[in-house]
């Protein structure tokens, strides 16, 4: 159990430094940044040749994806967490009105985003290169 808490928290510092040297640094670490494309990629590539880092790389996804979810952005549980804290703090809830504009907007943010890392998940697969030489 011991061993078990202490890679658990390597982990955890780990990732949320990285997280971090993304976000205060981002214009030279976006390289780095990969969508759901780009992380089926490297898994796959992690499968044919080193199974054991697979696992690794699992933990690592499950990882991210929980902090990430746990920010306190709108749309995610994060977001969520932050209007019942409102509503405690107010002792009334965030109007749905609100709390609706704040979610569409952030699902629009959330969708340009995605956007732009799936083309740079394409770019990285030279996936364009391969439909002009098609193409072209």
């Amino acid at each position: 159990v011991e061993l078990t808490n202490r890679e658990f928290m390597r982990l955890f510092r780990g990732t949320l430094s990285g997280l971090g040297s993304i976000i205060t640094n981002f214009g030279e670490n976006s390289k780095n940044v990969a969508g759901p494309i780009g992380v089926v990629s490297m898994g796959a590539e992690l499968a044919k040749n080193d199974r054991a880092a697979l696992l690794s790389f699992a933990a690592d996804i499950s990882m991210n994806l929980a902090i990430i979810n746990s920010l306190p952005l709108p749309a995610l549980d994060g977001g969520q967490m932050f209007f019942l804290l409102a509503e405690a703090a107010r002792g009334t809830p965030v109007s749905s009105k609100v709390q609706d504009t704040v979610n569409r907007t952030a699902l629009l943010m959330f969708l340009a985003f995605s956007g732009v890392v799936l083309f740079g998940d394409l770019e990285k697969l030279r996936i364009f290169q391969g439909l002009q030489q098609l193409f072209g």
